[in-house]
């Protein structure tokens, strides 16, 4: 983000009034708010909006077209049938994705994957975040059942997943079968993105 206008900085009682026709990069950090309502890492540094000029080049036409393009993609991935279940839990309709796990999971069991760390699960929303190619990519290549036909390969006929409303048995689930790799196919490579 970048702005252009004028700044003034507090100091002990006096104001120091800046006005520059240059711009300068504000972090967006800066305008997010503390609990006490100091703007993070920028305490005493107040901006006058009015005449400001909002510059950002993070959403150009093409990435919003390819945003667009990647959520169509999603959408498709998630109506097929092997990804309509939540690939940790029986919950239909999953609306979150481990990026580099390559399956599609339920809120509850999102939360649960958010817990084991980024070094274990990544997740992203499939109708909020932002997507790269390569992760929409690998998601396609993935889905639930290519995933869980390894993470789940020792689990018998017989095996029955925890629901959502048992938090602590799904919990212990997930995370014997992501960081312990409990039920995984031992003769096989985790098949991850990174």
């Amino acid at each position: 983000l970048v702005f252009r206008g004028e700044t003034r900085r507090h100091n002990n009682n006096t104001t120091n009034r800046k006005t520059s026709n240059s711009s300068f990069p504000v972090p967006v950090s800066s305008l997010c708010f503390d609990r006490t309502g100091e703007p993070n890492g920028t305490r005493g540094l107040e901006i006058d909006f009015e005449g400001f000029d909002f510059c950002s080049d993070t959403m150009s036409k093409q990435s919003k077209e390819e945003h667009q393009r990647h959520m169509r993609i999603l959408q498709r991935l998630l109506k097929k049938p092997e990804n309509a279940l939540c690939a940790d839990c029986p919950s239909r309709s999953p609306r979150w994705a481990s990026i580099n796990l390559g399956v599609f999971i339920c809120i509850t069991c999102s939360g649960i994957h958010r817990g084991l760390g980024v070094h274990i699960s990544k997740v992203r929303s499939t109708n909020l975040d932002t997507w790269f190619p390569e992760q929409v990519d690998f998601m396609t290549k993935m889905g639930n059942k290519k995933a869980n036909a390894y993470w789940e390969a020792q689990c018998g006929p017989d095996f029955k997943k925890p629901g959502e409303q048992d938090r602590r048995n799904l919990e212990d689930y997930i995370r014997a079968k992501y960081t312990r790799s409990k039920y995984a196919d031992p003769e096989a490579v985790a098949p991850t993105y990174e």
